[in-house]
């Protein structure tokens, strides 16, 4: 059997439905932002009647009811929208911190979920502000690092060892990956 730490899977705790819906409140409390452009948003989106102007275009809504872009609700929802997201902050350092909003578009969900992949393979939030940025290593250290894995994978022990999932050497062959494929400063001539 492998020494790969592996995590055990916990026997579910049945609870009753009250139970539940408290600790999921609790969970998402901790995981939304109580900001006014938030609330605003969060306002908005909570409102059925507001909802159902969005659902069938407003008053530049079609005859069949379907929604036509454009109109007094859209807008509203739109520059609540923009709101929330700049007075979020910078979204590669909410991306590393885990943060949700109540509206999170793909670039920004793609975002997360390589924070939390790079995370678990032990990467630092620098590393991860590296990759999520795009920004450019030295040609010298691209190098370097090239040298080091093509001499790492010749280590006939240590390439074992990474086939096999050694958790030390996941995490250097997956910072050297970082290096590697991130874009190479222009020399200052």
């Amino acid at each position: 059997m492998s020494e790969r730490a592996i995590s055990t899977v916990q026997p579910f705790n049945v609870q009753s439905a009250a139970d539940a819906k408290v600790k999921l409140d609790e969970m998402i409390a901790q995981h939304q932002r109580s900001t006014p452009a938030a609330n605003k948003l969060s306002n908005l989106l909570g409102d059925p009647s507001f909802l159902r102007s969005i659902d069938h275009g407003g008053q530049h809504g079609a005859s069949d009811g379907h929604a036509l872009p454009g109109g007094a609700s859209f807008d509203r929802l739109q520059d609540a929208v923009t709101e929330a997201r700049a007075e979020a902050g910078d979204p590669i350092s909410r991306a590393i911190a885990g943060e949700l909003s109540d509206i999170n578009d793909s670039g920004y969900l793609h975002q997360k979920q390589t924070a939390d992949a790079l995370r678990v393979l032990g990467m630092k939030d620098d590393v991860i502000r590296q990759v999520l940025a795009g920004e450019p290593v030295s040609r010298a250290e691209h190098e370097s690092v090239q040298r080091w894995k093509s001499e790492a994978m010749k280590d006939e022990k240590w390439r074992a060892a990474y086939l096999k999932g050694d958790p030390d050497c996941v995490r250097q062959m997956t910072n050297a990956m970082v290096v590697l494929t991130s874009p190479i400063k222009e020399d200052a001539a």
